[in-house]
């Protein structure tokens, strides 16, 4: 039986598979993860893939595409509709059009299910050679580089889409050349789904409904699920426990990093919360404020609780405060160059991010400090992303707001160094000692204690030598072709062929 690496989660055991190894590993390996995902499907349904091949960023930034798409007005989302009926799955989806329903077929069953129908939206296309079902887009002036991303973003997934399927083939000892042509057209669907918020009273009374449980038809699904909590996967093997599907690891399944919502220092009732129907509930909105306090008092970090303290601003703008919205920012700059001060920038209102001289927006009383505030912690990260250090230094020095925003977070500047120390350390093996100190904003005593004695670094005269690791270590690459020899003999054999 091949090894499956495992996760325990509320007593059902899902396998996580390490499909790298199949797109960079020899023929053993790709056979090893390929029975490990067959294994998987046979006995669960389901699977955990992680080093999947589609960096998490493109999957980041197709989840700030959909939260953009259904920000906007019902009326210029009805301008891409989708068609009447159910043979042309394309365009946009308002609540309540479509009900999920599962091995439903009876007219009075049917007509049943469809007097609650499922309170969410969706967005649909496919593969643009499609002729049979053709794309429906959204003008270009209503939502630009929509179109472009989701087309670039199916043909990721459709090329990993084909990749599992060539497991398959091995798995199932299919014949050259496997499983993955008998989808040669890759006429598969790519769909965004949005659950607008609710009473939950509604959900328990009947009144209103999400989806039902149910099988996806067709050969795979992948299926990507964000920050916020809600998809369950049914355990076979114990149909009364569920699954929570792991943000950021795609789970596949046959009709798809590590866990985001994980933070070590995080207290238990901050963790029983999170996990619980308290999760959104007004009246935990201090308690979570209070976390975010201890952050930055503490030198912790939790994006996970800090993103759901947001979202419960976007629920309840009265109970919003502005300090901790700013915190919560600053924070993320110290655990750059991940996406967390992004995530957070698209939960805040769309006045926040606006310029305050736009004729698009006046700011009612109040709104001013928090979009300056804002803007000033963006333009931070931009030098953050942009390896700009130096004027990363100089601009935090620039003026007293910004030495006001980061007041409240304990150590800022030695979390902005140590993170700075760790991206240079994954690109650059030397760097002249005058440039990291400015990049550090340290020198002197002060400088050689921190490279010497925080970082490890060697200080050889004007120069400082960054010790090899993983990242910088130059790699040789070996290219190999995974052409068996009865493919190339059918090559061989048809070029003596006599034309017909």
């Amino acid at each position: 039986m091949a090894h499956l690496e495992m996760q325990s989660i509320e007593n059902s055991t899902i396998p996580i598979v390490d499909f790298g190894a199949f797109l960079n590993g020899e023929t053993k390996e790709q056979e090893r993860v390929a029975h490990q995902i067959d294994e998987a499907f046979r006995n669960v349904g389901f699977v955990y893939l992680k080093n999947h091949g589609i960096p998490k960023e493109k999957v980041q930034e197709c989840f700030s595409w959909s939260q953009r798409f259904f920000a906007l007005p019902m009326e210029t989302k009805m301008l891409a509709p989708h068609p009447s009926g159910g043979a042309h799955h394309r365009g946009y989806s308002p609540p309540g059009l479509e009900h999920v329903t599962q091995h439903t077929y009876s007219k009075e069953d049917v007509a049943k299910s469809r007097e609650t129908p499922d309170y969410k939206e969706s967005f649909e296309c496919g593969n643009t050679t499609d002729a049979s079902q053709p794309n429906i887009w959204l003008p270009d002036d209503k939502l630009p580089g929509f179109q472009p991303f989701l087309e670039s973003y199916f043909t990721l997934c459709a090329d990993l889409i084909h990749k599992i399927l060539d497991a398959l083939g091995i798995a199932l000892s299919v014949p050259e050349p496997g499983l993955s042509p008998t989808h040669s057209n890759s006429l598969f669907q790519l769909r965004l789904l949005h659950y607008p918020e609710i009473a939950a009273s509604q959900l328990q009374n009947g009144a209103r409904n999400r989806i039902n449980a149910h099988s996806d038809f067709g050969t795979l699904t992948l299926l990507f699920q964000d920050q916020v909590g809600g998809l369950e996967i049914e355990d076979p093997n114990n149909p009364d426990a569920s699954t929570p599907a792991l943000s950021h690891i795609p789970q596949a399944n046959t009709t798809m990093g590590a866990p985001f919502d994980f933070a070590p220092e995080r207290p238990e009732h901050i963790d029983s919360i999170l996990n619980g129907l308290d999760r959104y509930n007004p009246e935990t909105t201090a308690v979570f404020q209070d976390y975010v306090m201890q952050q930055c008092e503490q030198q912790t970090y939790d994006c996970y609780a800090n993103l759901a303290l947001l979202k419960l601003y976007q629920f309840n703008p009265h109970l919003a405060r502005d300090e901790t919205i700013t915190n919560i920012l600053v924070k993320a700059l110290t655990v750059f160059p991940t996406p967390d001060f992004s995530l957070g920038l698209a939960l805040l209102p769309s006045h926040t991010l606006a310029p305050l001289n736009s004729s698009s927006h006046t700011p009612a009383a109040g709104d001013a400090p928090l979009s300056e505030a804002v803007q000033k912690l963006n333009i931070l990260k931009n030098l953050l992303e942009g390896a700009d250090y130096a004027t990363f230094w100089s601009t935090l020095d620039s003026d007293d707001l910004y030495a006001d925003l980061v007041a409240d977070v304990s150590g800022f500047e030695q979390l902005m160094r140590v993170r700075i120390a760790a991206t240079v350390s994954q690109a650059i093996r030397e760097v002249e000692r005058s440039i990291l100190e400015s990049w550090l904003d340290l020198s002197g005593k002060e400088f050689e204690q921190f490279v010497g004695g925080v970082c490890g670094w060697n200080i050889d005269g004007e120069k400082v030598k960054i010790p090899i690791n993983k990242d910088n270590e130059a790699k040789g690459t070996v290219v190999r072709e995974n052409v068996k020899f009865d493919q190339f003999s059918r090559v061989v054999r048809r070029a003596f062929e006599q034309p017909a």
